[in-house]
């Protein structure tokens, strides 16, 4: 990690030049409503308004070879990314920093994450899915997680219920955005913000319990998991299209902001 400074745009490539910007230019799903000191929108942007990768994530980079020497060249706030062909809602990125690393093109996709929870299991997300159908024929929600579920995880959705389906959709998403954007390997991290008084350990761990079961359905037995503070990868999707030639990381990195 060179320590160098980067510019952060919105996805019009609108420059950002403030945490108020931030909120002007690229708000979250939420508006204000969920911009909030001690909340995540908010405390991602407060993080990384300075136009360096923080001291946190820095250090999670640093346990892998494959992003040890990442170098940043542009951070871009509230990316939207369609996960394929349907109708429907697209994956919100809060942040992805492009850059290079061994002078190849790289990508973080950056998660903000107070001690708001994963959301939905699969199983959950399935139901409401074949609901919306069963209310309107045209719905296609449900093809959608069956999709997801066999590149991912080459499973049926009613094998990996238990698992979130937010992360089923940000994994994908990240592979996508790295073909996206031309890089070979992309780093998927929750930057997990941990404020007393405002965010719920009980909360923090249910989180970090659901992130190492979904990680360790891609990756081989015994290997360590984001809750070890380690960068772990690449992830191998188990469908047949797999992840595309493109090597996918995961991993967490905590802040206590001051």
């Amino acid at each position: 990690m060179t320590g160098q400074t980067f510019g952060v745009v919105n996805r019009s490539d609108q420059p950002i030049h403030s945490v108020e910007e931030w909120l002007s230019v690229a708000p979250p799903a939420g508006g204000e409503r969920q911009w909030r000191e001690g909340r995540s929108a908010m405390e991602l942007a407060c993080r990384w308004m300075g136009g360096r990768v923080p001291d946190e994530v820095a250090s999670v980079l640093a346990t892998h070879a494959a992003f040890a020497e990442f170098d940043p060249e542009q951070a871009i706030a509230e990316v939207k990314t369609p996960l394929d062909n349907l109708r429907g809602n697209t994956r919100n990125h809060d942040l992805l920093v492009i850059g290079r690393c061994g002078g190849e093109r790289a990508l973080l996709d950056i998660e903000g994450k107070a001690d708001e929870p994963f959301g939905d299991t699969i199983a959950q997300r399935l139901a409401k899915a074949r609901a919306m159908r069963s209310e309107n024929p045209r719905s296609r929600a449900a093809e959608r997680v069956e999709s997801l579920c066999a590149w991912v995880l080459g499973a049926e959705p009613e094998e990996v219920g238990g698992l979130r389906y937010q992360l089923l959709h940000a994994l994908g998403a990240a592979v996508l955005a790295a073909q996206t954007h031309g890089a070979h390997q992309v780093a998927w991290l929750a930057h997990e913000f941990r404020t007393p008084g405002v965010t719920s350990e009980r909360r923090h761990q249910a989180n970090a319990d659901d992130l190492d079961a979904f990680v360790a359905r891609l990756v081989a037995p015994g290997t360590s998991l984001p809750s070890s503070g380690r960068l772990v990868g690449p992830l191998t999707f188990r469908g047949d299209r797999g992840s595309a030639g493109i090597s996918l990381y995961a991993g967490k990195a905590v802040c206590v902001p001051r």
